[in-house]
């Protein structure tokens, strides 16, 4: 995001840009954020551009049990 930020900034100087993301949000809770927070709405409402990358915290948390898995065998061997 902070990448993406920087070089949107270089490109264009008078761009406002503005990142609401938390770290940590999954997808669900982005959603949740989004029915739930007026101040969240209001900016993607009134965004002329939206950027949206989602889904990495999702996946991560849904493998974190398979490296533990993955692990105890190597462990074993």
């Amino acid at each position: 995001v902070c990448q993406l930020m920087h070089f949107l900034k270089s490109k264009f100087s008078n761009l406002r840009l503005r990142n609401i993301s938390l770290p940590g949000i999954t997808s669900s809770g982005f959603l949740l954020k989004l029915k739930l927070n007026l101040r969240t709405r209001f900016a993607v409402r009134n965004a002329g551009l939206i950027t949206i990358s989602i889904g990495g915290n999702n996946l991560l948390r849904s493998t974190r049990c398979n490296y533990t898995q993955i692990n105890n065998r190597v462990a074993e061997t």
